[in-house]
């Protein structure tokens, strides 16, 4: 989804200019002239927009906010089973250590 993408359908959740500007506490023109000129969501905006509609501020704003990276091999700790993240041979070391 591109950042004008998101910015369109953010709109569309508010359902109009009118109360996507008032939430963001800007004039109703703003909000068209940056959709006329095809401009990214202010940096000042995305947070609330996210809130408000559930549109990622990754989507809105990918150069301020990247998404996260994600590792093929990166393990939780509830990956880990009952030893969360530690190995269970150092619980019977210290164990024999008591």
């Amino acid at each position: 989804m591109t950042k004008l993408e998101a910015f369109k359908k953010a709109l569309g959740i508010y359902g109009s200019q009118a109360a996507m500007a008032k939430s963001l506490g800007v004039d109703q023109t703003t909000i068209s002239k940056r959709l006329q000129s095809s401009k990214e969501v202010g940096a000042e905006w995305v947070l609330t927009i996210e809130v408000d509609t559930g549109v990622s501020r990754h989507d809105l704003r990918p150069d301020i906010y990247p998404r996260p990276l994600n590792f093929p091999n990166q393990v939780s700790d509830m990956d880990c089973g009952e030893y969360g993240n530690r190995l269970p041979v150092l619980d019977k070391q210290m164990a024999g250590a008591a």
